[in-house]
């Protein structure tokens, strides 16, 4: 989780052919709701050490997703319409991380705990 361990937004810095694209952002935003839906279950400390670990071990996956993303060409102003819900839908995911993010910082704890998964905020 250190660094670079979430290159997973992209903001529409897509590819040249559309299903290629829409491939990407459909397991970026799987992956986000996937941890959202893990910072949710946080609330303590105990519940923070198991949400860790389940990061830790979901890492390689999604820096295999950021990896992809990146190496896909910005697509054309017909694919970003096109694929404007999935944005949208992405957008949505990455609130979603970012409210939880939030919350949990105000925890006992919950400081320390972001502070150990590097580079994990959504910008």
């Amino acid at each position: 989780m250190r660094r670079g361990f979430l290159l997973l937004i992209l903001f529409v810095t897509g590819c040249s052919r559309e299903a290629s694209y829409r491939a990407v952002v459909e397991e970026q935003i799987a992956a986000w709701d996937e941890m959202g839906r893990l910072f949710e279950t946080v609330k303590d400390k105990d519940s923070m050490a198991a949400a860790q670990d389940r990061l830790h071990a979901l890492e390689k996956r999604y820096r295999a997703i950021a990896e992809r993303a990146k190496s896909l060409a910005t697509p054309n102003p017909d694919i970003q319409e096109k694929l404007r819900d999935e944005i949208e839908r992405l957008q949505t995911s990455l609130l979603r991380v970012r409210r939880e993010m939030n919350r949990i910082r105000e925890l006992p704890g919950g400081k320390e705990f972001l502070a150990g998964l590097e580079g994990l905020e959504p910008r």
